[in-house]
Parts: structure tokens; sequence; C-alpha cells
């Protein structure tokens, strides 16, 4: 048995076929299906249940996999403390981020990397529960991540706000509600809105707090980037609710932006596995990464508001 035979099984349960692993292993398909072959023949049980239509894994399967994931972690756990001998904050860091993170990241891994040059900084966006799970299953060393990531509390989760973004209505300048210094979320009651794609955290976060108030959204469009958002409001589709460094970014002429009463915002959050080892440069990538946020981004939302 081979840490390669782990990996690519590991890889194929992830990818739930032979196919798309192959392609994300750059490797062939029959090469990786006679990878898994000798495996099951070296272990005398078969780890995939191949007389199933859709991808599945044998009783046995799920317990290998499980194991293997904890082998293939302690592997890189041990590779990461051999670097950290080293005087240099070197390696390779998987971060997961929302796409409102990605707006500050360019600026954050420009410095980072300035500093660090050994350092990789591997970016993968993802919605808030994607990096959660991701996270956990050590697929990514940190995330930043929007609250809340999960329905319950998870004792390996390390969680740490670094920012609170105020949230703003985004209308045509010809819309009667532009005339308002401010919004309530009753103004909402009989509006159309443009909302975040519904597995984003604050599509939901925004149904349920109208729900507190007493009325259902009449959302009338979804997507996953905020200038797609605007450009709808700019065709007078309807209003869109975004988090303030979104305006800062992207709001054009024919747009204004108006903040709510009381004010709205939502937290975003670094967050790690706190009981797996974390390489010098993860270490120097968390530090760097608070110092930076508390120095840009608190001054968008200093006041006592609303969680969104």
């Amino acid at each position: 048995m081979e840490i390669r035979q782990l990996q690519y099984f590991i890889e194929i349960v992830r990818r739930k076929g032979f196919t798309a692993a192959a392609a994300a292993l750059y490797t062939t398909q029959p090469g990786l299906t006679k990878s898994i072959k000798q495996l099951e023949d070296e272990l005398g049980v078969c780890l995939i249940d191949r007389n199933k239509r859709v991808f599945k894994l044998t009783e046995e399967g799920q317990v290998f996999y499980e194991r293997a994931q904890d082998i293939c972690s302690r592997i890189d756990d041990l590779y990461s403390v051999m670097r950290d001998t080293s005087a240099n904050v070197s390696g390779r860091v998987n971060i997961g981020t929302v796409t409102i993170a990605s707006v500050f990241f360019r600026e954050l891994e420009a410095s980072f990397s300035s500093r660090f040059p050994d350092a990789y900084l591997n970016i993968l966006e993802m919605t808030s529960r994607e990096i959660k799970n991701a996270v956990l299953a050590h697929r990514c060393d940190i995330g930043f991540a929007v609250l809340p990531v999960a329905e319950k509390p998870n004792a390996a989760l390390e969680i740490k706000v670094i920012s609170s973004d105020a949230m703003v209505g985004v209308m045509h300048k010809e819309h009667p509600l532009a005339k308002q210094k401010h919004l309530t979320i009753e103004d909402l009651r009989d509006e159309p809105l443009l909302l975040f794609n519904d597995d984003y955290q604050p599509h939901q976060m925004l149904m349920d707090m109208c729900i507190r108030h007493g009325f259902r959204p009449k959302v009338v469009g979804t997507a996953p980037r905020a200038y797609l958002l605007m450009r709808m409001v700019s065709n007078r589709r309807g209003i869109s609710i975004l988090p303030q460094p979104y305006i800062e970014e992207y709001l054009v002429p024919e747009l204004v932006s108006k903040p709510f009463q009381p004010p709205i915002s939502r937290q975003l959050a670094i967050i790690y596995d706190r009981n797996r080892y974390m390489p010098r440069v993860v270490q120097e990538l968390l530090k760097f990464s608070e110092a930076y946020f508390d120095k840009t981004i608190h001054s968008f939302v200093r006041q006592r508001s609303e969680v969104f």
C-alpha cells in the first residue's frame, strides 16, 4: 500500500467517480482504476460498490475512506513540522474564502507574498458552509467565512471574527425609496428583491429576518456575484441588499445605496481546525490577516447593530 493510492482513493470519493478524479489528479482513468483495483486486491475487500448506477462506497470502503483521510492528514502535518524546522516561512496554504472576502484578498495576498515570497497561497472561493466542511476535512488550512457557518457549535472549529460589514439597500436613483435617508426592513415588504443565490449565507439570513418581521420577501432574481446583482438593479428589476465593501467597489452612477435603520451588519470570520497542527506559514498568515482586517475593514462598522 502506497500513500499515493490513499490520495487517489480519497479524491475518487470526493469527486464521486473515477473520471472527475482522474482529471483533478492529472492522470488517466485506466491508471486510476488499476491503482484502486491493486489496493482492493491487497486488502482483500471491495471498497467501491460497482453494482450501483451511482457512486457508492461499500461498508469497508467507508471505513477505509475515514482512516485514509486521517492518515493523509497526519502525513501532511509531518511534512509541515519538518518544513517548520527551517528558518524560512514557506509552503502551500489552502484558503477557502467567500466572495466578499475576495474583495479585500487581492491586497492582502499581495502584501503577504511580498513579505513572505516563499509562501504559496492557493485561494478557493466557496460558500461559508463549504468552507467549514473543507476546513474540518483538512482540504483547507484556514477559511474566511460569513457567520454562522453551522447550525450547531463544533468543538474543533476555532472562529475569530475579523470584521462586521454594514449591509445597505441598492436601488436605481429614480426608485421611490431613493428619496429616503434610511431604509427599514418593513420597507422591503412589497419590494421585488434581488439577492445572492440561496446557498449563500446572506440569502437565508435576509429571508429569516423578514419572516421575523412578519412577511416573506418577494425574491424576483438571484445571482452569485454582486456585480451581476447591480446590473439587474440598473435594469430596474428590483432592489438588492449588499455588503458595504461591494458598494465601494462596484456602485455605478445610476444607482444609489441606503443604510438601514436600525443598522444591519454581517460578520466575517477566520475559521480553522484548532485540533490540527498549524504550520508556521499558516500561523504567519493568520496573524497577518488579523492585523490587516483590523486596520482595513473595521472602519466600515463600529456601532452596535443587528447581526446579518
